[in-house]
């Protein structure tokens, strides 16, 4: 792998990170009852679009990075990489489809004579056969594919060490504390960050001999 390539992954990985840790500063916290979701999106007002926007670029570089995370530790364990980077891939993919949709949302939060009626559409669209499985591939994509390559990192024994694990415990506080308190919105953008940025500045400093190319091997 070229040292322009790892720099194209680095940018992607920390673009990936602070487009996410944008997102979560900026999206509304919004109430279990549907019916009040555009209201609250219409009081969020350019904050709820900014965020929608990065939500659905940050899947991009999180595309690109996944794809140089397979390259570079292929080499050392290349089943575990390369289901991972399948499941990242597709967790992007299911990602982008629920910006998409988290858009309209935006679109419909400015038309407030029509809330009562795109409120019920809301409801139903998360009960869709056609919409329910993007999600679900876009939460199980990132969680199976970001555990994976973070086990293949710390396994390979490259620096820094400590990547593996504060990705282990981001996608804790990410999918699951998020649920229980919302200050884990917050140190799950600083552990998103740290652990970005750690796999950055490692793939920078290997060298040449350490990092697998995308050429197959086996």
């Amino acid at each position: 792998m070229t040292r322009h390539l790892r720099i194209l992954i680095a940018v992607c990985l920390l673009a990936f990170a602070l487009l996410s840790v944008g997102f979560m500063a900026l999206q509304p916290e919004l109430p279990d009852d549907r019916a009040q979701w555009l209201a609250t999106i219409a009081d969020a007002r350019a904050g709820a679009s900014a965020a929608a926007q990065m939500f659905l670029w940050s899947q991009l570089p999180f595309a690109v990075a996944v794809v140089g995370l397979v390259a570079w530790l292929r080499p050392r364990f290349p089943r575990l990489t390369i289901i991972g980077g399948v499941f990242g891939v597709l967790g992007a993919f299911g990602h982008t489809v629920a910006g998409g949709w988290t858009l309209t949302q935006v679109v419909m939060a400015d038309e407030p004579a029509y809330r009562d009626a795109y409120s019920q559409l809301i409801a139903a669209q998360e009960q869709s056969a056609l919409i329910v499985p993007f999600l679900l591939i876009g939460v199980v994509g990132t969680v199976v594919g970001m555990l994976l390559l973070s086990i293949a990192h710390f396994r390979s024994h490259v620096h820094p060490r400590w990547v593996g694990p504060v990705l282990w415990v981001w996608l804790a506080v990410e999918f699951v504390g998020s649920g229980i308190s919302p200050w884990a919105m917050y140190l799950s953008g600083l552990l998103l960050l740290a652990g970005c940025s750690g796999l950055a500045a490692g793939l920078l400093a290997a060298r040449q001999d350490e990092c697998g190319s995308f050429a197959v091997t086996d």
